[in-house]
């Protein structure tokens, strides 16, 4: 041994593939310019935040509205959730959820 010490650095990165997998039923959008975008918090840490952070960078950057803001609860009833996702997708172009840290 040299008495040389060293230090293995690992990349937590996944790499990103150049492939794209599109899910069953699911729309995407080109562009966000003009589009309705709803906003859904899932009620956890942080996703307030988050969420008005995306309103204002829809409606500065993109030149979109926010059409809709809604709050899902911790433990809602299937039957209530539905309801709120079929009047945010009645109203809006595209959907952001929030998440938290």
């Amino acid at each position: 041994m040299s008495g040389e010490k060293s230090i293995e650095i690992f990349n937590p990165v996944a790499a990103v593939s150049a492939a794209t997998e599109t899910l069953e039923g699911v729309r995407s959008v080109g562009k966000v310019e003009g589009l309705r975008v709803g906003l859904l918090e899932n009620n956890t840490r942080h996703a307030d935040e988050f969420l008005q952070h995306v309103g204002e960078a829809v409606s500065e950057k993109f030149e979109a509205s926010v059409s809709i803001q809604r709050k899902k609860g911790q433990w809602v009833p299937h039957d209530e959730a539905e309801a709120i996702y079929d009047e945010i997708a009645a109203s809006s172009d595209a959907a952001v959820t929030g998440f938290g840290v």
